[in-house]
């Protein structure tokens, strides 16, 4: 689905440049297919470039996993590190000077073993500087599509501003609930609206104007705290707009959207299948695995045949029945006075 929305919204992106979150399929079809399809249009090839956030999220995620091996815990310390300096690395550069911000990036490699000056050519290959784990760093963040990705990162925007969106429509539109399609559609267009009417908010200040702030921990950062400026409540006049434009608008104009809307409406996934299975069917194979009991099945190894048997014979063996001595009848419920031992006894 996000890939079909991409190649859909592709004639608007011809006018302006695109940041992605680095998706496989929509990164080789814009490397690929797009020059092609810009080409047939006449139109200049877009710019597309990567956000920071995913590459630095990827960065950090390959040196956890490094600092876990034997040897290499010394890594973990210098995780965050690595994404700032990616981060400085490309908001300080110019737009398409993907050279540039690698080379800035491929300097902090020389900052991990305090080299700071008269870095040469060759990243770092007499033994004096290294080490298996720096060899072992060198090699995560040097990968080709890594270092592609650096050169192709957006110091412009990013793509922040569309999570939260996607984040709001979750509120609006919960997955975990089933709607039609006009259902579907009425919730993403009331999301997309609340999203424009509070997505430029201003800051609230204290009684001297200073900006305020507040803390929190989130529990991927282990104990870090994260500053955020504390935003002015949101904003929720659409509503009334809304309720304005209905009670304003005469019924038959009403009918004819509804109308207009259940024409739009696709059908239903299930009756585009060719092949569908009969419902009685169906039921009959229900019906068949719920009767169909479960046989436990020995090993077959004759070693574990011979730890498994003693259970199962110790399992399948009955208790002992005590008998009384005289008469040679079970004991249990042997009432006094039944036979002569009983009778004797005091």
């Amino acid at each position: 689905m996000e890939f079909i929305g991409h190649q859909k919204a592709f004639l608007y992106l011809l006018t302006t440049g695109m940041i992605s979150d680095r998706h496989s399929a929509i990164s080789k079809w814009m490397r690929v297919d797009c020059p092609k399809k810009c080409k047939e249009l006449g139109k200049p090839i877009v710019d597309y470039s990567y956000d920071l956030w995913h590459i630095g999220k990827k960065s950090q995620k390959v040196l956890s996993k490094l600092s876990k091996e034997k040897g290499c815990e010394v890594l973990g310390r210098w995780k965050k590190a690595s994404v700032r300096y990616f981060y400085w690395a490309v908001t300080s550069t110019q737009p398409k000077r993907g050279d540039l911000i690698l080379a800035k990036f491929n300097a902090f490699l020389s900052h991990v073993i305090r080299k700071h000056k008269d870095i040469p050519s060759r990243l770092f290959n007499k033994c004096a500087h290294g080490s298996i784990v720096y060899e072992k760093l060198c090699q995560a963040l040097s990968q080709n599509h890594h270092v592609k990705a650096i050169k192709q990162a957006s110091p412009v925007a990013q793509t922040s501003c569309l999570e939260g969106y996607h984040s709001l429509i979750n509120q609006f539109a919960p997955k975990m609930l089933a709607y039609s399609y006009l259902g579907m559609l009425c919730r993403t267009t009331l999301s997309a609206i609340h999203f424009n009417y509070n997505l430029r908010r201003e800051n609230k200040v204290d009684d001297q104007g200073n900006i305020k702030v507040k803390v929190t921990y989130p529990k991927f950062k282990d104990g870090e705290a994260t500053v955020r400026e504390i935003k002015a409540e949101q904003n929720y006049e659409y509503v009334a707009e809304i309720y304005e434009t209905m009670i304003t608008t005469s019924r038959e104009d009403l009918k004819a959207v509804g109308e207009e809307l259940d024409r739009h409406t696709p059908q239903a996934l299930h009756s585009m299948l060719q092949n569908k299975q009969n419902k009685e069917e169906a039921i009959g194979k229900y019906h068949s695995r719920k009767q169909k009991e479960t046989v436990i099945c020995p090993p077959t190894c004759s070693e574990l045949q011979s730890i498994v048997q003693p259970t199962v014979n110790d399992a399948t063996r009955k208790q002992k029945t005590y008998t009384c001595s005289r008469c040679g009848k079970p004991r249990k419920g042997h009432k006094r006075g039944q036979c002569s031992t009983n009778a004797d006894a005091p």
